[in-house]
């Protein structure tokens, strides 16, 4: 707990929020993100975190947030170390991954290892890789994003079902487990 006041204080940051964790550019959705949570600021006292380095075609997302209110409520922390990540993993309400598309989506993994609400969106890969764990909605559909994020900030009782489910769901994806299914895949090749 001391660790986890101090990493706080250092962020100048509230005991309650929410945490979205990319790079800054088009496809990872932070302009709908925004929108969302612009819907809920007045429903809610926990604030909007982002953490991530600046990609590309980011210009405007400075004056997004002012011009929807919230330069008070979303904090841009950009690049932090791993230890500051994985306590704000381990303190913030939930996770939002608000993705476009998505390769495989490891950062939403990287939160539920340490036990940290999730709420994504449904396209590519995401409802494959995080399961019954996380709480999905169309990243096109600013007012779903919304209400799933407030449902998260809301109902204590739901955020800490989503966040047992969410360990669980990562600890299915290890070093261990996908040494052992490469092996077993280039085996059956050498057989066939």
């Amino acid at each position: 707990l001391a660790m986890q006041a101090l990493v706080l204080k250092k962020h100048r940051l509230a005991n309650a929020f929410l945490l979205s964790v990319s790079t800054i550019e088009p496809r990872k959705n932070f302009t709908g993100l925004l929108d969302a949570f612009a819907l809920i600021k007045e429903k809610t006292t926990q604030d909007l975190v982002l953490v991530g380095q600046m990609g590309w075609k980011n210009r405007g997302i400075g004056e997004k947030i002012d011009k929807l209110g919230l330069k008070n409520r979303v904090h841009f922390l950009g690049y932090i170390s791993d230890e500051d990540l994985g306590v704000l993993y381990s303190t913030a309400t939930a996770f939002i991954f608000p993705s476009l598309y998505e390769g495989f989506g490891f950062t939403p993994l990287e939160a539920m290892g340490m036990g940290c609400a999730v709420a994504a969106s449904n396209v590519s890969c995401m409802p494959e890789v995080l399961g019954g764990a996380a709480l999905y909605f169309s990243p096109v559909d600013i007012e779903d994003m919304a209400d799933k994020m407030l449902l998260l900030c809301t109902d204590p009782g739901l955020a800490r079902d989503y966040a047992e489910r969410s360990r669980v769901q990562a600890s299915l994806y290890n070093w261990r487990n996908a040494a052992a299914k490469t092996f077993s895949l280039y085996s059956e090749i050498i057989q066939s």
